[in-house]
């Protein structure tokens, strides 16, 4: 088994509200162990919809959060995971970085 990192991308609504509202969107990548990138995917699809969910806000409206899509699957390089084992890394210029 390989461990990867799923991003996921939720959305959330709320029922009944027209076209007004402006949807928060999720990014939210979390662990998945699995023997290919296909079947971590799949899991992670799971693993996605599980986090799916509702809740009734300060007014009373029904705030609803649906996984939209997994969008990356990447491969943990790691055999062993442990304090510091990096999940997720970017790289930029720094001419193109917003905090610097």
């Amino acid at each position: 088994m390989n461990w990867y990192v799923a991003e996921a991308v939720f959305q959330s609504s709320i029922e009944g509200v027209g076209t007004n509202y402006d949807p928060l969107v999720e990014r939210s990548w979390f662990l998945v162990s699995a023997g290919s990138e296909n079947a971590a995917r799949e899991k992670a699809v799971l693993l996605g919809r599980s986090k799916e969910h509702s809740y009734s806000n300060s007014e009373g409206e029904n705030v609803v959060w649906q996984l939209k899509t997994i969008e990356n699957i990447r491969e943990v390089m790691d055999e062993v995971l442990v304090d510091g084992t990096e999940v997720w890394s970017t790289m930029a210029r720094s001419s193109d970085s917003v905090s610097q």
